[in-house]
């Protein structure tokens, strides 16, 4: 894919190249309430406006990507949040387990044989 996009790349490139070579006359550029005129190579003229709908493109996009940007920052904070509550019920439930089987043990200690209690004593 990647072979793909370079190659598109190219032929754009030498096509921009040769449209530049071809069109290097020169024309008169005016804006309508002002009064002057500009006289710049057809080429650049015709990039320069390219360059600027290009560039304009961009913008739009990335602002009409903004809700979902700000959509998935959100998610992101979301998911972070549960993730940490996770790990904290966890632990809770890791704590919990470890004391009931101690005291599960120790019940059990207490409800031992006496010999086993004095063995328990002596160790």
């Amino acid at each position: 894919m990647r072979i793909i996009s370079w190659v598109v790349a190219l032929i754009v490139g030498i096509a921009i190249i040769l449209f530049a070579v071809s069109n290097r006359q020169m024309v008169d550029i005016g804006l309508w309430p002002l009064d002057g005129t500009l006289a710049v190579r057809l080429y650049i003229a015709v990039l320069v406006c390219g360059l600027v709908a290009f560039l304009a493109g961009g913008v739009v996009s990335w602002l009409s990507a903004a809700p979902t940007r700000r959509l998935s920052r959100h998610r992101k904070r979301r998911i972070e949040d549960l993730e940490r509550r996770l790990a904290q019920m966890e632990q809770r439930e890791r704590t919990r387990a470890d004391a009931a089987v101690a005291a599960q043990a120790a019940a059990s200690a207490e409800t031992a044989p006496p010999s086993r209690q004095l063995a328990a004593v002596r160790a």
